[in-house]
């Protein structure tokens, strides 16, 4: 299950370009899976920004999402504590 989070996380990362600090920060509410976006909650008085996901990856997330429904975090630890980046770095560097 470690292992489908971590390829979501990915392929977040990768297809939206988001930040690492702000996929750690992703609420399961900031995503639209209908509209195939996500909002990045950018802090520090910055306006938002939406990301936009293919159907695909939309229908991953979607199955996601409901495999954790206790998730606050769209991607939560074993310990169901949001990510560090630091721990996303881990990941990234393990696949890549």
């Amino acid at each position: 299950a470690a292992d489908v989070q971590h390829a979501l996380m990915l392929r977040l990362l990768f297809f939206t370009g988001v930040r690492v600090s702000e996929l750690c920060n992703v609420l399961v509410a900031d995503v639209d899976l209908d509209g195939c976006k996500v909002r990045v909650n950018q802090g520090k008085g910055s306006k938002d920004r939406y990301v936009l996901f293919g159907r695909g990856f939309a229908t991953a997330l979607k199955a996601h999402v409901a495999a954790h429904p206790q998730n606050r975090y769209l991607f939560q630890t074993r310990r169901n504590t949001k990510y560090t980046p630091r721990r996303v770095q881990q990941i990234v560097r393990h696949y890549a």
